[in-house]
């Protein structure tokens, strides 16, 4: 008997980040390329201090310029893949000033960025299923197959047994 895949995360607004992930990074990525071209001539003209700026608008420049590039490909013709695999790894980072959180996935060679519950729920070993795009990997869609102890995705795992040594210092806690 087969169980159903549990779906753990369900994104149908995609399209729109896409289109707003273009028209954010394409003036940019135009804006810093000019900057960086400008400070690059005045370096070539002679200005040798303006090799620091010509460098950082650059890899400012090449950066935006990589994003609005993924977003165009999506958004031109192609179709959302999926992925599947074992959940590799799961963990979470401070965004801007560390105010906002972003939870990543990773599974086989891609990382995605996942809802806080997805990311909380998945564990190394877990087999999932990820619909996304192929350039942003913009997530659809996170199934979950199987729990990484072979159980279905509705049973817990079992507790592991406390043995009462706290391995961090090597002493007996109790």
């Amino acid at each position: 008997m087969t169980t159903e895949p549990e779906v753990l995360e369900t994104n149908e607004q995609t399209r729109p980040a896409l289109v707003r992930m273009a028209v954010m990074y394409v003036p940019l990525a135009l804006i810093s390329t000019v900057f960086a071209i400008y400070a690059f001539g005045n370096f070539m003209s002679g200005a040798t201090g303006a090799i620091i700026p010509a460098i950082f608008v650059g890899i400012f420049a090449f950066s935006f310029a990589t994003l609005a590039l993924s977003a165009i490909r999506d958004l031109r013709g192609a179709e959302p893949i999926t992925s599947r695999g074992p959940v590799r790894r799961t963990w979470s980072r401070g965004g801007l000033l560390w105010f906002f959180r972003s939870h990543y996935l990773y599974v086989g060679n891609d990382v995605f960025t996942v809802r806080a519950l997805t990311a909380v729920s998945l564990h190394p070993g877990d087999s999932v299923e990820v619909d996304h795009w192929p350039h942003t990997k913009h997530v659809l869609r996170v199934r979950l197959l199987s729990t990484g102890s072979g159980d279905t995705p509705s049973e817990p795992a079992p507790a592991a047994p406390s043995s009462g040594l706290d391995r961090s210092s090597g002493r007996n806690w109790r």
